[in-house]
């Protein structure tokens, strides 16, 4: 048994750093990389238990400390080690469905909020509001140059406006990613999966949604127009972001739902959940969508037929 749990705590702090190390290296594949780092220390925590993980987590960090800049090994600890210890023991003691993905994703912002703090008391580097003369420049470089600058000025304010929706986006994903792959490597083990995601048309979010989109929009209201209400700018408009991705998600299900009872062909069903929410027009119409959907519960009704 010892030599099981050995080789399992081998394999994955060894999966981590080198992971983390091809990321380093590469930004092509550090972006799809980052959504699972946190797995090593989830899977550990799940069928090793919280000491496995967490020595795991910790020697992982002291090796990158040797190889690397300090800060690197303490942020890739507080961002994904011990994150990932928290979501495999979520899962461990019976949490399950959407409380799952709900607990996860908030241990994972939590994680990157610490590290931010940690980052900005070391280096004194604030990554929740970066220089904008710094993006500027790397946007000129991809070809930014070309727009106008007033144009340019409001895009990268509302980059910076936008940082903590794009931290808690990223952090639903990199959960769901880590606590399914976990779920499908412990089925491959036992034969049976600890986590089960709905198929894409049973996608539904609570009414209480509808809360956080009118928060969002009475932020907006107040802070309109006073500079001395930048935070209470940013709270309005993270909320309306995160509500309205919302809305869209559900509506893309509500449509999906549909055009399977239609028979559309499965290509031009996944052609249209990857394509629409990215044009303009029709993102807009598929938030009505989820907004009528959460009211109405169309879905349900068709099945009532």
């Amino acid at each position: 048994m010892f030599f099981v749990r050995f080789r399992d705590w081998l394999i994955c702090t060894a999966t981590c750093l080198l992971m983390f190390s091809i990321g380093l290296m590469s930004p092509v594949v550090a972006l799809p990389l980052a959504l699972i780092y946190s797995f090593p220390a989830a899977f550990l925590a799940f069928e090793r238990g919280a000491g496995a993980a967490i020595s795991s987590a910790l020697a992982s960090a002291c090796i990158m400390s040797i190889v690397m800049p300090g800060i690197y090994s303490v942020m890739y600890f507080f961002m994904f080690g011990l994150s990932g210890v928290l979501i495999g023991l979520a899962a461990k003691s019976g949490v399950a469905g959407g409380n799952l993905l709900v607990a996860s994703s908030s241990v994972e912002f939590a994680g990157k909020l610490f590290a931010v703090v940690i980052c900005f008391r070391v280096t004194g580097v604030n990554l929740m509001s970066p220089d904008a003369a710094e993006i500027e420049t790397v946007l000129a470089s991809f070809g930014g140059a070309s727009l106008d600058p007033g144009i340019m000025r409001v895009f990268i304010d509302n980059m910076i406006l936008l940082i903590p929706y794009s931290m808690i986006m990223f952090a639903a994903v990199e959960a769901m990613a880590c606590v399914m792959l976990v779920s499908y490597i412990h089925k491959k083990r036992t034969g049976e999966a600890f986590f089960h995601m709905p198929s894409f048309p049973e996608w539904s979010f609570p009414r209480s949604l509808l809360v956080a989109l009118i928060a969002g929009f009475r932020c907006g209201e107040i802070a309109s127009g006073r500079q001395d209400a930048y935070m209470l700018r940013q709270i309005g408009a993270n909320l309306s972001e995160i509500s309205r991705t919302l809305f869209i998600l559900q509506g893309l299900s509500c449509v999906y739902f549909f055009m399977e009872l239609r028979h559309i062909p499965r290509f031009l069903r996944i052609t249209t959940v990857i394509l629409a929410p990215f044009l303009p027009i029709i993102g807009a119409l598929l938030a009505i969508i989820g907004i009528a959907d959460m009211g109405f519960d169309f879905r349900h009704r068709v099945r009532g037929t």
